[in-house]
């Protein structure tokens, strides 16, 4: 089986193609790493076609190592990447079963290992981000706490992630977009009705992030709710980082913010200073 391994990770597809036997598409090493596995680690172009294959003989998408990798963590670990081969193969991927949202314990999701992926430009990425951001069930606030969200940690690469954060912002607004439209949105006229739908929101995050969250009050650094204009801005954190002040408590989201015309709140990214990101929405940048 050695062999056998061996080829689909390095081999080409007519040196795999003449050792393969269809009935061990499943085949699996003593690590729980497939066949398919292997395959993904493998170089392009040889990679798309040789995982294509064993997908064909009924290889599992959704195969996961015992220390937690998916073959969407594998193919978009590869320190080459193709675009024009890899994301049709990753959306196979997850059209077989391949779950965005599983953590490793040391990649975290495979949206995530994909941002790491620091030589690569967000519009070097952007043909993966397409087919992730499309995968049905993908949620940017997975994984769930002690662990950092997908939206949390591409947040903290900063510039080099900026289009991704926002894209990951996006649909989230769009979400919530479809939920408000579903439910009918009322006009904001002042503090107390943005208050009102703010803690409405921190309720859905807190269920999001599993963890208490609560407005920013008390602190006469920090204004709670704050009128800009066409919009409220509304502060909010984590309880334990409001009592504290622990950075490592803090959730690195941007605050709450409610338009007083009734359309949908959102919660922009900690990549722009509010002001920035406030201008970028009102030109439909954000």
């Amino acid at each position: 089986m050695g062999h056998l391994f061996r080829t689909a990770r390095r081999g080409t597809y007519d040196e795999f193609v003449a050792v393969h036997d269809p009935a061990r598409a499943n085949a699996a090493d003593s690590t729980g790493s497939t066949l398919l596995h292997a395959a993904l680690a493998n170089k392009p172009p040889e990679r798309a076609r040789i995982a294509g294959r064993l997908l064909d003989d009924g290889a599992d998408a959704a195969a996961v190592t015992r220390a937690g990798a998916t073959t969407a963590h594998v193919l978009l670990g590869s320190a080459r990447l193709d675009a024009a081969t890899d994301a049709p193969l990753l959306r196979r991927l997850l059209d077989g079963g391949c779950d965005p949202n599983r953590s490793h314990g040391r990649f975290g999701t495979p949206l995530m290992t994909l941002a790491r992926q620091l030589t690569f430009t967000d519009a070097e990425l952007a043909p993966f981000y397409d087919v992730l951001l499309d995968a049905p069930g993908l949620d940017p606030l997975a994984p769930p706490p002690p662990e950092r969200s997908t939206l949390e940690a591409v947040t903290l690469l900063g510039e080099q992630r900026a289009d991704l954060a926002r894209r990951l912002t996006d649909l989230l607004h769009e979400r919530a977009a479809t939920e408000g439209a579903a439910a009918g949105t009322p006009a904001v006229a002042d503090r107390a009705a943005a208050l009102a739908v703010a803690t409405g929101v921190l309720a859905e995050l807190e269920r999001d992030l599993g963890r208490p969250l609560a407005l920013w009050e008390g602190d006469p650094d920090v204004e709670p709710v704050a009128d800009h204009g066409d919009v409220w801005v509304v502060m909010w954190n984590s309880v334990d980082y409001l009592r504290s002040k622990d950075f490592s408590e803090q959730v690195l989201m941007g605050p709450v913010v409610v338009p007083k015309d009734g359309r949908p709140w959102f919660v922009p990214p900690t990549a722009y200073p509010t002001e920035e990101a406030l201008d970028r929405w009102r030109r439909g940048a954000l």
